[in-house]
């Protein structure tokens, strides 16, 4: 479900793109600084989503499981979760699963 959400945000910032592009290339009378703004948006908007993409449905789906640590050890990510954690409710960053 969550990558149809995802492919589906990634199309409208495509379209949102395309449509400023074009009133830029036709001359519109919208203020320049505003087409140009919007276009900088969407490009960063899609390359936020398309690194989101990538790691989360082509990377996760290789089966990557480990992450190195860089003292030469692996951490196995089924034992982490990012979540409510302990008494206070927060989990800041990846903290062990609570057992």
């Amino acid at each position: 479900m969550l990558l149809y959400l995802t492919v589906s945000v990634q199309v409208q910032f495509a379209i949102t793109l395309s449509h400023t592009v074009y009133s830029l290339y036709i001359d519109c009378e919208f203020p320049r600084w505003g087409q140009f703004l919007l276009a900088g948006y969407m490009l960063v908007m899609l390359t936020l989503f398309t690194n989101f993409y990538i790691h989360a449905y082509i990377i996760r789906k290789r089966g990557q499981r480990h992450v190195s640590q860089g003292d030469g050890h692996r951490i196995d990510l089924a034992d982490y979760t990012n979540g409510l954690i302990g008494d206070t409710g927060y989990g800041f960053g990846i903290d062990k699963k609570m057992t």
